[in-house]
């Protein structure tokens, strides 16, 4: 089984971008990490992060991504289809735990 994964992003041969996930389970991933180069948000490379997470996730039966968002981080993941479920407690604030439904 999986156990998780990194991709990065590219640009010029410079690092802009990552993300990262755990296998929670057969049927559900955790976003561990998603980061984006500040002045490059909004260029849609954390939403192709996601997506690529998101059908490598269905390709092994995956139905569901998870996440414990930051709260300025919550309108990019409501745009990427994921629904707030509360707020959680992490180490250094409450955080927004989410989850997205993957389609089989």
């Amino acid at each position: 089984m999986n156990r998780g994964q990194v991709r990065i992003a590219v640009e010029s041969g410079q690092v802009v971008a990552f993300s990262s996930w755990v296998v929670l389970n057969e049927s559900a991933w955790e976003v561990d990490d998603l980061f984006v180069r500040p002045d490059l948000m909004r260029h849609g490379i954390g939403r192709r992060l996601v997506e690529e997470m998101a059908e490598a996730a269905t390709s092994v039966g995956c139905v569901r991504l998870e996440v414990t968002a930051n709260p300025q981080a919550l309108g990019f993941y409501e745009k990427l289809g994921f629904v707030a479920l509360g707020l959680v407690p992490t180490r250094f604030r409450p955080g927004v735990r989410m989850h997205r439904l993957l389609r089989l």
